[in-house]
């Protein structure tokens, strides 16, 4: 813990000191777990407290755009490839931002589907951060943008991976987007850099399926339209610095199975409609700095399997709606020892 009393988020206070968290996180923390007044912390609010001020500002997108923040090591440079599937060609400029507007430096125009990669030079760059980056804004643009999708460059072949590409935030406005896959369920293939990402306006997602798994450097989620989507299984799994997500309407979603497993930095999440759920094994599992949940209708979930497993703080309050007809049998020690009396007075009707 902080010396306060607050959980650390990066390591959940196990384990002895801590050797990764610089403790930033905490401060959404409250100090009181056990208050009833508990909120999920405010995506924006996170943004502006822990975003860096030398970064380059992100645009605002308009339709059938994105941009991508990319830091290159001073000195150095880096691979980038991606794909983006589009009516005919999609553009990609390079360049960097003047009072909030996008400067292009560069334009290279790309075939649908087909891989655009690049080798940027941190000489070509400048505005350079305190940490030794220099900066490029991407900007990509398109007609009927459905799908972004990160690839491996044809100089980096073994190991296959783009865990390494710089890419520290997103901004993008797809109205006809269904995919934007910065996660995957392989560490080796997810962007492991990115901190912030933002899905202005409606969209055609239906699963988010790894959509941010193993984005371990991901700590807020401005904004994003989920009303469409059904899945979510795995969507947050290892996403070690999440501290905020915005109100996501899950009304059709059935599956959350693993979707928080691993935040251990996430304290509290917004309200969800779990009606139609049926999975939720393993949704929060190893979720060490979670002190409260949401009250969640759980009455047609069949598979709990590990839902609460290594959730070690002290003041985790859970509220579920239980139905005595449909709710399967589970065993209580897949709750955190403290909270297991708590977990018995919601759990009315069903076999513990």
């Amino acid at each position: 813990r902080t010396p306060d009393g607050r959980y650390c988020c990066q390591c959940g206070g196990v384990g002895g000191a801590c050797m990764i968290c610089d403790l930033t996180a905490c401060t959404h923390i409250s100090k009181d777990p056990s208050s009833e007044n508990i909120t999920a912390p405010d995506p924006l609010q996170v943004y502006a407290e822990t975003r860096p001020s030398d970064w380059l500002t992100m645009p605002t997108p308009a339709d059938n755009e994105i941009y991508l923040l990319f830091h290159i090591p001073d000195g150095a440079s880096s691979l980038l490839a991606f794909s983006v599937s589009c009516t005919g060609n999609y553009v990609v400029e390079l360049g960097t931002v003047s009072d909030g507007n996008f400067v292009q430096l560069s334009s290279t125009t790309v075939q649908s589907g087909k891989t655009y990669e690049a080798e940027l030079f941190a000489d070509d760059y400048g505005n350079i951060t305190t940490t030794g980056k220099r900066q490029v804004m991407i900007k990509i643009s398109g007609t009927a943008i459905s799908q972004w999708i990160p690839k491996t460059h044809s100089k980096k072949k073994r190991p296959s991976n783009f865990a390494q590409w710089n890419i520290v935030e997103v901004a993008c406005k797809l109205s006809n987007g269904n995919k934007f896959q910065v996660g995957n369920n392989s560490g080796n293939t997810a962007l492991r850099y990115i901190q912030y990402f933002s899905w202005y306006g409606e969209n055609k997602l239906t699963s988010m399926s790894n959509m941010f798994s193993n984005c371990k450097s991901l700590m807020s989620i401005l904004s994003l339209t989920t009303q469409n989507v059904t899945r979510c299984d795995s969507c947050f799994n290892g996403c070690s610095s999440l501290i905020a997500i915005p109100q996501l309407n899950t009304s059709s979603i059935t599956n959350m199975s693993n979707m928080f497993n691993g935040c251990r930095s996430i304290a509290c999440i917004p309200e969800m409609d779990t009606t139609n759920v049926t999975n939720m094994s393993q949704t929060f599992l190893g979720c060490y700095s979670l002190v409260k949940i949401p009250t969640m209708n759980t009455q047609n979930v069949t598979n709990m399997s590990k839902m609460f497993s290594d959730c070690f703080s002290d003041s985790s309050l859970f509220a579920l709606s239980f139905s005595r007809r449909k709710n399967p049998s589970f065993k209580i020690d897949q709750f955190p020892k403290i909270a297991r009396e708590k977990a018995v007075s919601s759990f009315e009707g069903t076999k513990i």
